[in-house]
């Protein structure tokens, strides 16, 4: 990908965002963050889907935006940091789960596959159930997590899956998962009843270049597993993971009449604001700016998900530009996360800057508007893994007394509940919310989640710049801001 860096918000941008021009002196932070978010989720950007022209043209304003606002690039002399992507597009899938030559789960029906599909899959193997609960603390005696090599694992919650997993819990299917299975399904309820697959549909994939085959993954009908295991509320209450392995193997077959790939040149957008005293020492804010392009002839914005945390993190940035904290802090604005988080964990994969050296990282993802659209929650911004990193969470306290937001915790709102997780699980990445700062959790690296919650236009068209409140996202760029200041006094 040929990108050009163009000089913006003092001149006119490319030539088909003629109308888009940033003048930014005398206005008000409030509506530089707004024409930041204007710019991103306009149609000239057409929802900044990877290995699109929108998804150039954001990163080039991007790499303008960190110029302007006097951060530096992060590594060398340029913002742009290479993300190499492959894109696969499998067409027409038809494939079952069979036993004993008898097929029990049919692709599309009562069976799908989300992960590692990239061609044509043969597996023969043993089937080892996994059933656990979220009070589980230990394998059954005598169990080895090496027996799973090869095989193909299915896990099924036996209680609600809305209760948070406990440390204990968290960490053996952690160890599990490092078993080096076949395959894992998971079992969940009800999934005929949610399918609603086109025979034949082409798919659309993205991974890593430098990504190794990662297991397959998908979900089965928790009802084929009940037929062949046994009913889920049989399991015992000793505390102990079930592990039961049937004496024949099963056979996974998935055909495709077509496997097209192709590879994107992606970059991460990366800047950094030199420390007065120490470059050692190094704070991180990181946001997503890619989403979801367009889809079927209809844009879909990204203005809350997430051109909302990039502003705040300019905004931000720039503070912190004309007055240096005691460290370093640097941006980085990824690619990739709407598939994956692929550009977080091309960063972790192969830092510009020794991952040692950061103290805290600080995600910001989807931050204009209040959970769920309510009043109640229009100063309320939630925070992951706060009560683990306490040095991270207090900072962000002292941000939100001093621009008088209030710092919540998932579990604080019973429909946020099910991305909250154990510390255990948050440092070691295995669990809480899906964004940017999972890669950062499993190379240890502390790091945080700043988001809004969930509203009715989430990866919808209707996620657009007139919805979101500015006042707000200017509250929450000096709570970041503060918080940094406040983590490089306390190292």
């Amino acid at each position: 990908m040929k990108l050009h860096r163009i000089a913006m918000m003092r001149r006119v941008c490319l030539a088909q965002m003629a109308a888009i021009s940033l003048c930014i002196g005398g206005i008000a932070a409030a509506d530089i963050l707004r024409t930041d978010v204007e710019t991103l989720s306009s149609t000239a950007f057409a929802g900044r889907s990877i290995g699109t022209p929108g998804s150039a043209q954001a990163a080039e304003y991007l790499a303008g935006r960190l110029e302007d606002v006097r951060a530096v690039p992060l590594a060398g002399n340029t913002y742009f940091l290479p993300v190499a992507i492959n894109e696969v597009v499998l067409s027409g899938a038809s494939g079952s789960l069979s036993a004993d030559g008898q097929p029990i789960a049919e692709l599309g029906r009562d069976l799908t596959v989300s992960q590692g599909l990239v061609g044509p899959v043969e597996i023969e193997a043993a089937v080892t159930l996994v059933r656990y609960t979220a009070t589980s603390t230990s394998f059954p005696e005598g169990f080895d997590p090496e027996d799973l090599n090869g095989h193909l694992v299915i896990a099924q919650r036996a209680d609600p899956p809305s209760t948070p997993l406990g440390d204990r819990a968290g960490a053996l299917l952690g160890t599990l998962a490092a078993s080096r299975p076949a395959a894992v399904l998971t079992a969940t309820p009800d999934l005929r009843d949610l399918l609603d697959v086109e025979t034949g549909a082409s798919v659309r994939k993205y991974r890593l270049a430098t990504a190794a085959d990662q297991a397959l993954g998908g979900r089965i009908d928790a009802g084929v597993i009940d037929d062949i295991f046994g009913a889920a509320d049989t399991v015992n209450d000793s505390g102990a993971i079930e592990i039961r392995t049937l004496e024949s193997t099963v056979r996974l077959e998935i055909s495709l009449d077509e496997v097209q790939s192709r590879a994107l040149d992606e970059v991460n957008v990366a800047g950094t604001v030199p420390g007065s005293e120490t470059q050692e020492t190094r704070i991180l804010l990181t946001a997503h700016y890619d989403h979801l392009g367009n889809i079927d002839g209809t844009i879909f914005p990204g203005a809350d998900d997430n051109a909302s945390g990039v502003a705040v993190l300019l905004g931000a940035i720039q503070r912190l530009a004309e007055n240096p904290a005691e460290v370093a802090v640097d941006v980085v604005l990824f690619t990739g996360e709407e598939h994956g988080l692929l550009g977080s964990t091309a960063f972790v994969e192969a830092p510009p800057i020794s991952l040692s050296s950061y103290s805290a990282v600080i995600n910001v993802d989807a931050v204009g508007r209040p959970f769920a659209d309510q009043a109640e929650f229009a100063d309320s911004i939630f925070a992951s893994a706060v009560e683990c990193f306490r040095a991270i969470g207090n900072a962000l306290e002292v941000g939100a007394h001093e621009t008088g937001l209030r710092i919540l915790r998932f579990d604080d709102v019973p429909a946020l509940a099910p991305l909250s997780a154990s510390c255990e699980a948050q440092r070691t990445g295995t669990g809480g919310a899906p964004a940017d700062q999972i890669p950062f959790l499993t190379a240890g690296v502390p790091a945080v989640l700043l988001t809004g919650g969930l509203h009715a236009d989430y990866h919808q068209p209707g996620d657009t710049s007139d919805k979101l409140d500015y006042d707000r996202l200017d509250r929450l760029s000096r709570l970041v801001e503060i918080a940094v200041r406040s983590l490089a006094v306390a190292r």
